[in-house]
């Protein structure tokens, strides 16, 4: 069955025009084999997303009858307590003039022994009713308690979830990448053009050994500035951040998904750029914010873990952690490092991941 699926595949390709003539037979399947990768995992986030957010309604729900509860109780606690307590004032009202009223002819006294009489059983009841809030009040508590628990409990599954759905969303990415790259490959003929990665003047060819590779993979940097070179400028158009390989291999700039605080990752270049690629220098501070084109959120260091790099709200409020300047610039390829401004550290690609080193072994990029 996956034979087929994939023969119909090429067979689709080769029908609108495509080039297959010369295309490995393991090119072509490897396209197929991707894309369906890709079905599968689009299906497992969405089975763990709709489980989150079943969660988190059960919690809020929960929540929300509890406290309902808890505020009807608290509320017919005060009524109750002021009824009591107008009631003993009556009484105690009642039993003085009973005792002090020496004029009062007996019937007038029968009549005030049976207000009292009355108030009394009053009094009564509300105790009653008291005795019964206070039982029920404790009853919640103990509920509360226990669903405190719960919710931990609850909250570290939705933690999990959490982890896996950003797990799957980088493997998603990855898998796109990688399909776009396969199914490239198989409708193009063997001889590729050079690919540019462009600067703000002039041109670099990546896979010619004129860019800056991965210096902390084994890549090839381009030779120095120059004494005297002006300055790399990077405008605010839309653009991808490429990294090259000792091997030639193009990595590009892409977070996992859209969601706060995904991984910001280096898988392949897709070309032409997709918005998923795309992002935006805008200058800030001291250096430049580095914007997803698709979220309009900053790549930023991640509070829990120094060494990774998250989308996160983009606050301008002068910290750093969001700030990131250009670092041991080459003039000739146009490439350099990304230096945070508050950790002075330089993001590197390690295993697909973008994280934070020593700028030392930082990684120079480029963009087009």
């Amino acid at each position: 069955m996956g034979f087929i699926r994939v023969g119909l595949i090429v067979f689709g390709l080769c029908a609108v025009g495509f080039a297959c003539r010369g295309r490995s037979n393991a090119t072509i399947e490897a396209a197929g084999t991707a894309r369906y990768a890709s079905e599968d995992l689009e299906k497992q986030l969405a089975t763990l997303r709709q489980e989150r957010a079943d969660l988190l309604a059960m919690l809020q729900e929960q929540k929300v009858a509890e406290a309902m509860k808890l505020s009807e109780l608290s509320k017919e606690r005060e009524d109750l307590t002021t009824e009591r307590m107008s009631l003993e004032g009556e009484v105690g009202r009642l039993r003085t003039e009973l005792t002090t009223q020496s004029t009062n002819t007996e019937a007038e006294k029968m009549v005030i022994m049976k207000r009292l009489s009355d108030t009394e059983e009053s009094l009564k009841g509300v105790r009653v009713k008291l005795d019964n809030n206070d039982n029920q009040m404790k009853e919640r508590l103990r509920r509360i308690e226990k669903l405190s628990k719960d919710m931990e409990a609850l909250a570290k599954r939705v933690e999990t979830l959490e982890a896996e759905i950003e797990r799957l969303n980088n493997l998603l990415a990855e898998e796109r990448a990688k399909n776009e790259a396969a199914a490239k490959s198989a409708r193009v003929s063997t001889q590729s053009n050079p690919t540019v990665i462009k600067g703000d003047e002039g041109t670099v060819t990546a896979g010619t050994g004129s860019t800056g590779g991965n210096t902390g993979s084994g890549g090839t940097p381009a030779p120095g500035a120059g004494g005297g070179a002006a300055p790399i400028e990077i405008d605010n158009l839309p653009k991808s951040v490429v990294n090259k390989a000792a091997d030639g291999t193009l990595s590009c700039f892409e977070f996992g998904s859209t969601a706060d605080n995904a991984s910001l990752l280096g898988i392949t270049c897709v070309d032409p750029v997709p918005v998923r690629q795309q992002f935006k220098f805008e200058k800030f501070d001291k250096g430049y914010l580095i914007i997803d084109a698709r979220s309009s959120m900053c790549a930023r260091i991640d509070k829990t873990n120094a060494a990774r790099i998250a989308l996160k709200p983009c606050l301008k409020d002068g910290v750093g952690d969001e700030v990131w300047t250009l670092a041991d610039e080459q003039a000739a390829s146009k490439s350099f490092k990304l230096k945070n401004v508050s950790s002075g550290t330089c993001l590197q690609i390690v295993q697909r991941r973008v994280g934070l080193v020593d700028c030392a072994s930082g990684a120079l990029f480029g963009v087009k």
